[in-house]
Protein backbone atom coordinates (compact mmCIF):
# COMPACT_ATOMS: atom_id res chain seq x y z
CA UNK A 1 0.00 0.00 0.00
CA UNK A 2 2.46 2.41 1.16
CA UNK A 3 4.53 1.55 -1.89
CA UNK A 4 1.69 2.27 -4.21
CA UNK A 5 0.96 6.07 -2.61
CA UNK A 6 5.09 6.37 -3.22
CA UNK A 7 5.23 4.87 -6.74
CA UNK A 8 5.61 8.33 -8.47
CA UNK A 9 7.82 10.03 -6.46
CA UNK A 10 10.06 7.00 -5.86
CA UNK A 11 10.45 6.70 -10.10
CA UNK A 12 11.00 10.69 -9.97
CA UNK A 13 14.36 9.68 -7.38
CA UNK A 14 14.79 7.10 -9.87
CA UNK A 15 15.57 9.18 -13.04
CA UNK A 16 16.78 12.19 -11.04
CA UNK A 17 19.46 9.64 -9.90
CA UNK A 18 19.92 8.41 -13.71
CA UNK A 19 20.57 12.01 -14.85
CA UNK A 20 22.76 13.26 -12.60
CA UNK A 21 24.47 9.78 -12.13
CA UNK A 22 25.19 9.23 -16.14
CA UNK A 23 26.56 13.15 -15.97
CA UNK A 24 28.76 12.62 -12.92
CA UNK A 25 30.36 9.29 -14.94
CA UNK A 26 31.08 11.41 -17.84
CA UNK A 27 32.85 14.27 -15.75
CA UNK A 28 34.82 11.26 -13.94
CA UNK A 29 35.94 10.14 -17.56
CA UNK A 30 36.48 13.42 -18.26
CA UNK A 31 38.61 14.24 -15.27
CA UNK A 32 36.21 16.65 -14.20
CA UNK A 33 34.07 15.34 -11.97
CA UNK A 34 32.41 18.33 -10.03
CA UNK A 35 31.51 19.57 -13.26
CA UNK A 36 29.59 16.65 -14.36
CA UNK A 37 28.04 16.78 -11.13
CA UNK A 38 26.72 20.43 -11.76
CA UNK A 39 25.64 19.45 -15.23
CA UNK A 40 23.93 16.77 -14.33
CA UNK A 41 21.84 18.91 -11.39
CA UNK A 42 21.56 22.08 -14.04
CA UNK A 43 20.33 19.36 -16.69
CA UNK A 44 17.66 17.81 -14.08
CA UNK A 45 15.95 21.13 -13.19
CA UNK A 46 15.71 22.65 -16.69
CA UNK A 47 13.92 19.22 -17.43
CA UNK A 48 12.06 19.52 -14.30
CA UNK A 49 11.22 23.28 -15.10
CA UNK A 50 9.78 22.53 -18.65
CA UNK A 51 7.53 19.89 -17.27
CA UNK A 52 6.04 22.56 -14.75
CA UNK A 53 5.19 24.50 -17.88
CA UNK A 54 3.90 22.20 -19.94
CA UNK A 55 1.75 21.06 -16.34
CA UNK A 56 0.49 24.83 -15.29
CA UNK A 57 -0.85 25.35 -19.30
CA UNK A 58 -2.23 21.96 -18.78
CA UNK A 59 -3.76 23.01 -15.54
CA UNK A 60 -5.65 26.54 -17.03
CA UNK A 61 -7.24 24.71 -20.04
CA UNK A 62 -4.57 25.79 -22.69
CA UNK A 63 -3.31 22.34 -23.58
CA UNK A 64 -4.43 18.75 -23.46
CA UNK A 65 -1.20 17.31 -23.14
CA UNK A 66 0.59 16.45 -19.96
CA UNK A 67 4.39 15.50 -19.10
CA UNK A 68 3.72 12.03 -18.91
CA UNK A 69 7.72 11.17 -17.97
CA UNK A 70 7.27 12.98 -14.63
CA UNK A 71 5.35 10.46 -12.48
CA UNK A 72 4.86 13.12 -10.11
CA UNK A 73 3.00 15.61 -11.54
CA UNK A 74 0.96 12.69 -13.49
CA UNK A 75 -0.27 11.35 -9.54
CA UNK A 76 -1.33 15.24 -9.05
CA UNK A 77 -3.06 15.76 -12.53
CA UNK A 78 -4.86 12.80 -11.35
CA UNK A 79 -5.75 14.00 -7.79
CA UNK A 80 -6.77 17.36 -8.89
CA UNK A 81 -9.15 15.79 -12.12
CA UNK A 82 -10.71 13.42 -8.96
CA UNK A 83 -11.43 16.37 -6.82
CA UNK A 84 -12.39 18.37 -10.19
CA UNK A 85 -15.09 15.96 -11.02
CA UNK A 86 -16.16 15.79 -7.33
CA UNK A 87 -16.81 18.84 -7.48
CA UNK A 88 -18.78 18.86 -10.36
CA UNK A 89 -20.97 16.24 -8.80
CA UNK A 90 -21.57 18.51 -5.76
CA UNK A 91 -22.25 21.71 -7.67
CA UNK A 92 -24.79 19.29 -10.26
CA UNK A 93 -26.72 18.17 -6.82
CA UNK A 94 -26.82 21.79 -5.09
CA UNK A 95 -28.08 22.77 -8.66
CA UNK A 96 -30.71 20.57 -8.46
CA UNK A 97 -31.63 21.04 -5.11
CA UNK A 98 -32.01 24.58 -5.14
CA UNK A 99 -34.19 24.61 -8.14
CA UNK A 100 -36.45 22.30 -5.88
CA UNK A 101 -36.35 24.57 -3.57
CA UNK A 102 -37.11 27.40 -5.44
CA UNK A 103 -39.78 25.35 -7.62
CA UNK A 104 -41.60 24.76 -3.90
CA UNK A 105 -41.40 28.24 -2.72
CA UNK A 106 -42.96 29.11 -5.94
CA UNK A 107 -46.11 27.75 -5.71
CA UNK A 108 -46.54 28.85 -2.58
CA UNK A 109 -49.27 31.16 -1.65
CA UNK A 110 -46.99 32.95 0.92
CA UNK A 111 -44.35 35.04 -0.01
CA UNK A 112 -40.55 34.38 1.26
CA UNK A 113 -38.42 36.81 0.86
CA UNK A 114 -34.18 36.88 2.02
CA UNK A 115 -32.86 39.96 2.43
CA UNK A 116 -29.17 40.35 3.73
CA UNK A 117 -27.19 42.27 5.55
CA UNK A 118 -28.19 46.19 5.19
CA UNK A 119 -31.79 45.29 4.69
CA UNK A 120 -31.11 44.89 0.99
CA UNK A 121 -33.26 41.79 -1.16
CA UNK A 122 -31.16 39.18 -1.87
CA UNK A 123 -34.02 36.59 -3.02
CA UNK A 124 -37.80 36.24 -3.27
CA UNK A 125 -40.85 34.02 -4.76
CA UNK A 126 -42.85 34.47 -6.95
CA UNK A 127 -45.72 35.16 -4.19
CA UNK A 128 -43.55 37.65 -2.51
CA UNK A 129 -42.40 39.54 -5.96
CA UNK A 130 -46.57 40.13 -6.29
CA UNK A 131 -47.42 41.48 -2.92
CA UNK A 132 -44.61 43.52 -2.50
CA UNK A 133 -44.60 44.67 -6.43
CA UNK A 134 -41.12 43.53 -6.75
CA UNK A 135 -39.29 43.11 -10.18
CA UNK A 136 -35.93 40.90 -10.50
CA UNK A 137 -33.59 42.84 -12.24
CA UNK A 138 -34.13 46.28 -11.13
CA UNK A 139 -35.18 45.77 -7.54
CA UNK A 140 -32.50 42.92 -6.31
CA UNK A 141 -30.25 44.93 -3.71
CA UNK A 142 -32.24 47.31 -2.90
CA UNK A 143 -33.32 48.31 0.63
CA UNK A 144 -36.65 46.31 1.37
CA UNK A 145 -37.80 49.42 3.26
CA UNK A 146 -38.11 51.20 -0.08
CA UNK A 147 -41.02 49.03 -1.19
CA UNK A 148 -42.67 48.41 2.57
CA UNK A 149 -42.83 52.51 3.65
CA UNK A 150 -44.16 52.21 6.83
CA UNK A 151 -42.04 53.69 9.72
CA UNK A 152 -43.24 51.20 12.41
CA UNK A 153 -41.50 48.19 10.22
CA UNK A 154 -38.55 50.12 10.08
CA UNK A 155 -38.58 49.85 13.83
CA UNK A 156 -39.44 46.55 13.84
CA UNK A 157 -36.42 45.50 11.48
CA UNK A 158 -34.44 47.60 13.98
CA UNK A 159 -36.07 46.09 17.42
CA UNK A 160 -35.11 43.02 16.44
CA UNK A 161 -37.55 41.31 18.50
CA UNK A 162 -39.71 39.04 16.22
CA UNK A 163 -41.37 37.06 18.52
CA UNK A 164 -44.47 38.31 16.83
CA UNK A 165 -45.44 39.45 13.82
CA UNK A 166 -45.83 42.51 12.07
CA UNK A 167 -49.20 43.31 10.70
CA UNK A 168 -48.82 46.15 7.60
CA UNK A 169 -52.25 48.09 7.03
CA UNK A 170 -53.30 48.80 3.79
CA UNK A 171 -52.55 52.10 2.10
CA UNK A 172 -55.72 52.87 0.29
CA UNK A 173 -58.89 50.94 -0.97
CA UNK A 174 -58.58 47.29 -2.16
CA UNK A 175 -55.12 46.86 -0.26
CA UNK A 176 -54.22 43.65 0.88
CA UNK A 177 -53.49 43.18 4.44
CA UNK A 178 -49.84 41.75 4.77
CA UNK A 179 -48.57 39.97 7.59
CA UNK A 180 -45.00 39.57 7.96
CA UNK A 181 -43.12 37.03 10.02
CA UNK A 182 -38.81 37.37 9.94
CA UNK A 183 -36.51 34.88 11.33
CA UNK A 184 -33.19 35.48 11.68
CA UNK A 185 -30.20 33.05 10.32
CA UNK A 186 -26.62 33.15 9.60
CA UNK A 187 -24.99 36.35 10.10
CA UNK A 188 -27.57 39.15 9.71
CA UNK A 189 -29.26 37.44 7.23
CA UNK A 190 -33.02 37.20 7.10
CA UNK A 191 -36.12 34.86 5.90
CA UNK A 192 -39.64 36.83 5.58
CA UNK A 193 -42.63 35.04 5.26
CA UNK A 194 -45.55 37.28 4.19
CA UNK A 195 -48.98 35.81 4.27
CA UNK A 196 -52.12 37.44 3.11
CA UNK A 197 -54.50 38.07 5.82
CA UNK A 198 -57.45 40.40 4.13
CA UNK A 199 -59.68 38.29 4.52
CA UNK A 200 -59.32 36.80 8.11
CA UNK A 201 -59.07 40.85 9.13
CA UNK A 202 -62.18 41.48 7.13
CA UNK A 203 -63.76 38.32 9.18
CA UNK A 204 -62.78 40.05 12.50
CA UNK A 205 -63.70 43.46 11.68
CA UNK A 206 -67.35 41.90 11.42
CA UNK A 207 -67.24 40.07 14.37
CA UNK A 208 -66.12 43.41 16.22
CA UNK A 209 -68.95 45.65 14.21
CA UNK A 210 -71.58 43.05 14.98
CA UNK A 211 -70.57 42.75 18.75
CA UNK A 212 -70.52 46.22 18.82
CA UNK A 213 -74.21 46.60 16.69
CA UNK A 214 -76.00 44.00 18.66
CA UNK A 215 -74.34 45.37 22.28
CA UNK A 216 -75.70 48.65 21.57
CA UNK A 217 -79.06 47.50 20.03
CA UNK A 218 -79.29 45.25 23.48
CA UNK A 219 -78.91 48.37 25.66
CA UNK A 220 -82.04 50.14 25.21
CA UNK A 221 -84.42 47.06 25.41
CA UNK A 222 -82.94 46.38 28.40
CA UNK A 223 -82.88 49.52 30.20
CA UNK A 224 -86.24 49.47 29.31
CA UNK A 225 -87.00 46.21 30.98
CA UNK A 226 -84.77 47.00 34.49
CA UNK A 227 -86.88 50.14 34.73
CA UNK A 228 -90.43 48.40 34.76
CA UNK A 229 -88.79 45.42 37.25
CA UNK A 230 -87.49 48.41 39.45
CA UNK A 231 -91.41 49.48 39.37
CA UNK A 232 -92.86 46.72 39.57
CA UNK A 233 -90.89 45.74 43.02
CA UNK A 234 -91.80 48.81 44.84
CA UNK A 235 -95.61 46.67 44.40
CA UNK A 236 -94.34 43.97 45.73
CA UNK A 237 -96.25 43.81 48.56
CA UNK A 238 -99.06 43.86 47.05
CA UNK A 239 -98.42 40.96 44.23
CA UNK A 240 -98.80 37.23 44.78
CA UNK A 241 -96.23 35.70 46.10
CA UNK A 242 -95.36 33.60 42.84
CA UNK A 243 -95.91 36.62 40.46
CA UNK A 244 -93.28 38.60 42.81
CA UNK A 245 -90.58 35.58 43.05
CA UNK A 246 -90.74 35.73 39.20
CA UNK A 247 -90.06 39.34 38.95
CA UNK A 248 -87.44 39.07 41.12
CA UNK A 249 -85.56 36.34 39.08
CA UNK A 250 -86.44 38.19 35.88
CA UNK A 251 -85.17 41.15 37.45
CA UNK A 252 -81.79 38.95 38.35
CA UNK A 253 -81.42 37.75 34.83
CA UNK A 254 -82.11 41.50 33.25
CA UNK A 255 -79.55 42.72 35.46
CA UNK A 256 -77.22 40.24 34.54
CA UNK A 257 -77.28 40.48 30.68
CA UNK A 258 -76.57 44.09 31.02
CA UNK A 259 -73.82 43.71 32.80
CA UNK A 260 -72.76 41.17 29.68
CA UNK A 261 -73.71 43.85 27.35
CA UNK A 262 -71.66 46.49 28.96
CA UNK A 263 -68.70 44.30 29.25
CA UNK A 264 -69.14 43.60 25.26
CA UNK A 265 -69.12 47.03 24.45
CA UNK A 266 -65.62 47.55 26.90
CA UNK A 267 -64.14 45.10 25.18
CA UNK A 268 -65.18 46.24 21.86
CA UNK A 269 -63.91 49.96 22.56
CA UNK A 270 -60.56 47.55 23.70
CA UNK A 271 -60.66 45.70 20.35
CA UNK A 272 -60.38 48.81 18.70
CA UNK A 273 -56.89 49.43 19.68
CA UNK A 274 -53.87 47.05 20.79
CA UNK A 275 -52.02 50.59 22.07
CA UNK A 276 -53.09 53.05 24.33
CA UNK A 277 -53.51 57.14 22.61
CA UNK A 278 -53.37 58.58 25.32
CA UNK A 279 -51.94 57.50 29.31
CA UNK A 280 -50.76 59.86 32.08
CA UNK A 281 -48.60 58.84 35.64
CA UNK A 282 -50.95 56.38 37.73
CA UNK A 283 -49.75 55.47 41.39
CA UNK A 284 -50.19 51.77 41.45
CA UNK A 285 -49.87 51.73 44.81
CA UNK A 286 -53.06 53.17 45.66
CA UNK A 287 -54.93 51.85 43.05
CA UNK A 288 -54.24 48.38 44.06
CA UNK A 289 -55.27 49.64 47.82
CA UNK A 290 -58.42 50.97 46.51
CA UNK A 291 -59.14 47.66 44.35
CA UNK A 292 -58.50 45.91 47.61
CA UNK A 293 -61.31 48.17 49.35
CA UNK A 294 -63.37 47.32 46.74
CA UNK A 295 -62.91 43.65 47.60
CA UNK A 296 -63.94 43.78 50.72
CA UNK A 297 -66.80 45.52 50.44
CA UNK A 298 -67.65 42.63 48.35
CA UNK A 299 -66.51 39.96 50.77
CA UNK A 300 -68.94 41.37 53.55
CA UNK A 301 -65.99 40.43 56.09
CA UNK A 302 -66.26 36.91 55.37
CA UNK A 303 -63.05 36.48 54.34
CA UNK A 304 -59.57 37.45 55.99
CA UNK A 305 -57.08 39.87 53.49
CA UNK A 306 -53.56 40.46 53.84
CA UNK A 307 -52.40 43.90 52.37
CA UNK A 308 -48.56 43.27 51.08
CA UNK A 309 -49.16 45.94 48.57
CA UNK A 310 -45.58 48.70 48.75
CA UNK A 311 -46.14 52.19 48.58
CA UNK A 312 -44.49 54.42 45.72
CA UNK A 313 -45.14 52.49 42.77
CA UNK A 314 -46.15 54.36 39.78
CA UNK A 315 -46.58 53.13 36.22
CA UNK A 316 -47.96 55.16 32.32
CA UNK A 317 -51.57 54.30 32.14
CA UNK A 318 -54.99 54.85 32.12
CA UNK A 319 -56.68 54.58 35.88
CA UNK A 320 -60.39 53.51 34.47
CA UNK A 321 -58.91 50.43 32.48
CA UNK A 322 -56.67 49.41 35.25
CA UNK A 323 -59.26 49.74 37.67
CA UNK A 324 -61.67 47.09 35.74
CA UNK A 325 -58.44 45.04 34.69
CA UNK A 326 -57.33 44.26 38.24
CA UNK A 327 -60.99 44.68 40.00
CA UNK A 328 -61.82 41.51 38.06
CA UNK A 329 -59.14 39.43 39.48
CA UNK A 330 -59.98 40.78 42.66
CA UNK A 331 -63.22 39.96 43.07
CA UNK A 332 -63.22 36.44 41.35
CA UNK A 333 -60.71 35.69 44.25
CA UNK A 334 -63.33 36.56 46.70
CA UNK A 335 -65.73 35.11 44.89
CA UNK A 336 -64.42 31.69 44.64
CA UNK A 337 -62.38 31.52 48.15
CA UNK A 338 -64.54 29.77 50.79
CA UNK A 339 -65.87 31.86 53.65
CA UNK A 340 -62.78 32.51 55.93
CA UNK A 341 -60.22 32.31 53.27
CA UNK A 342 -57.54 34.33 53.15
CA UNK A 343 -56.93 36.55 50.45
CA UNK A 344 -53.42 38.14 49.71
CA UNK A 345 -52.68 41.20 47.45
CA UNK A 346 -49.52 41.64 46.77
CA UNK A 347 -47.44 45.07 44.76
CA UNK A 348 -44.08 44.42 44.89
CA UNK A 349 -40.63 45.36 42.48
CA UNK A 350 -39.23 41.97 40.74
CA UNK A 351 -36.35 42.64 38.39
CA UNK A 352 -37.30 45.17 35.40
CA UNK A 353 -41.14 44.72 36.38
CA UNK A 354 -43.68 45.56 38.48
CA UNK A 355 -45.87 42.29 39.87
CA UNK A 356 -49.48 42.85 40.96
CA UNK A 357 -50.75 39.65 42.92
CA UNK A 358 -53.68 38.10 44.36
CA UNK A 359 -53.10 34.69 45.76
CA UNK A 360 -56.75 32.99 47.24
CA UNK A 361 -57.73 29.71 49.21
CA UNK A 362 -60.27 28.82 46.74
CA UNK A 363 -61.18 25.78 44.59
CA UNK A 364 -58.23 26.24 42.51
CA UNK A 365 -57.97 25.33 38.61
CA UNK A 366 -56.93 22.36 36.90
CA UNK A 367 -54.25 22.88 34.88
CA UNK A 368 -56.13 22.35 31.70
CA UNK A 369 -58.45 25.42 32.16
CA UNK A 370 -55.74 27.87 32.49
CA UNK A 371 -54.60 28.76 28.65
CA UNK A 372 -58.15 29.41 28.17
CA UNK A 373 -59.12 31.18 31.28
CA UNK A 374 -58.88 34.65 29.26
CA UNK A 375 -61.10 33.23 26.42
CA UNK A 376 -64.86 35.34 26.28
CA UNK A 377 -67.33 33.14 27.67
CA UNK A 378 -64.93 30.37 28.56
CA UNK A 379 -65.84 28.69 32.44
CA UNK A 380 -63.94 25.82 34.10
CA UNK A 381 -66.61 24.89 35.77
CA UNK A 382 -70.01 25.54 34.31
CA UNK A 383 -71.76 24.49 36.79
CA UNK A 384 -70.38 26.43 39.77
CA UNK A 385 -70.05 29.61 37.55
CA UNK A 386 -73.96 29.49 37.18
CA UNK A 387 -73.84 29.78 40.86
CA UNK A 388 -71.92 32.31 41.58
CA UNK A 389 -72.92 34.43 38.26
CA UNK A 390 -71.05 36.65 36.09
CA UNK A 391 -70.38 37.14 32.86
CA UNK A 392 -67.50 35.35 31.51
CA UNK A 393 -65.52 38.42 30.29
CA UNK A 394 -63.95 39.42 33.13
CA UNK A 395 -60.72 37.78 32.86
CA UNK A 396 -60.77 39.08 28.83
CA UNK A 397 -61.49 42.54 29.92
CA UNK A 398 -58.25 41.81 32.44
CA UNK A 399 -56.34 40.52 29.33
CA UNK A 400 -56.74 43.17 26.81
CA UNK A 401 -56.34 45.48 28.94
CA UNK A 402 -52.92 44.59 30.41
CA UNK A 403 -52.13 44.22 26.92
CA UNK A 404 -52.79 47.38 26.00
CA UNK A 405 -50.40 48.82 28.58
CA UNK A 406 -47.74 46.73 27.81
CA UNK A 407 -48.15 44.17 30.43
CA UNK A 408 -49.06 40.61 31.01
CA UNK A 409 -51.26 38.09 33.33
CA UNK A 410 -49.62 35.20 34.61
CA UNK A 411 -51.78 32.36 36.53
CA UNK A 412 -50.64 30.13 39.25
CA UNK A 413 -52.98 27.66 40.34
CA UNK A 414 -53.77 23.68 42.10
CA UNK A 415 -57.02 22.37 42.81
CA UNK A 416 -57.69 22.13 46.04
CA UNK A 417 -55.02 24.64 46.92
CA UNK A 418 -55.71 28.19 45.69
CA UNK A 419 -54.87 29.99 42.74
CA UNK A 420 -52.53 33.59 42.16
CA UNK A 421 -53.52 36.07 39.90
CA UNK A 422 -50.59 38.20 38.75
CA UNK A 423 -50.42 41.37 36.64
CA UNK A 424 -47.09 42.13 35.86
CA UNK A 425 -46.46 45.54 34.46
CA UNK A 426 -42.93 46.86 32.95
CA UNK A 427 -41.17 49.18 35.91
CA UNK A 428 -40.73 52.97 35.59
CA UNK A 429 -37.67 53.64 36.87
CA UNK A 430 -36.63 56.47 38.75
CA UNK A 431 -34.03 59.52 38.12
CA UNK A 432 -31.27 58.11 40.26
CA UNK A 433 -31.75 54.86 38.42
CA UNK A 434 -31.68 56.64 34.99
CA UNK A 435 -28.71 58.87 36.04
CA UNK A 436 -26.70 57.21 38.46
CA UNK A 437 -23.81 59.71 38.23
CA UNK A 438 -26.27 62.38 39.56
CA UNK A 439 -27.31 60.08 42.45
CA UNK A 440 -23.77 59.57 42.93
CA UNK A 441 -23.20 63.41 42.58
CA UNK A 442 -26.40 63.85 45.55
CA UNK A 443 -25.03 61.73 47.86
CA UNK A 444 -21.19 63.06 47.71
CA UNK A 445 -22.80 66.41 48.02
CA UNK A 446 -24.27 65.16 51.21
CA UNK A 447 -21.78 63.83 52.83
CA UNK A 448 -19.99 67.12 52.38
CA UNK A 449 -22.58 68.92 53.62
CA UNK A 450 -22.70 66.66 56.78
Amino acid sequence: MQATRYRGLIAELKRAAIIIGLCLLAGILLGQPLAGLVVGNIAYFFLLFREAKEFYRWFEGKSSALPEANQVLVDVAEAIHFIRASHRKTKRRLQQQLSRVEKSTSALADGVVVIAEGDCLQWWNAAAGSMLKLEARSDSGQAITNFVRDPSFFAYLEAKDYSRPFQLEPSGDGAQVLQLQVTQYGGNERLIVLRDVTHVTQLEQMRKDFVANVSHELRTPLTVLKGYFETFEDFGEMLPPNISKGLQQMSSQVERMNETVEDLMLLSRLDESDTLKTSGLLDLSALARRVMGAAQELSAERHEFLDEIEDGHNIMGVETELYSALSNIAFNAVKYSPDGGTIRFRLRIKGEKLSFGVKDEGVGIEPKHIPRLTERFYRADSSRNRKIGGTGLGLAITKHVLLRHQAEMKILSWPGKGSTFRAIFPRLKTSSELDPQSSARTKVGTAVDD
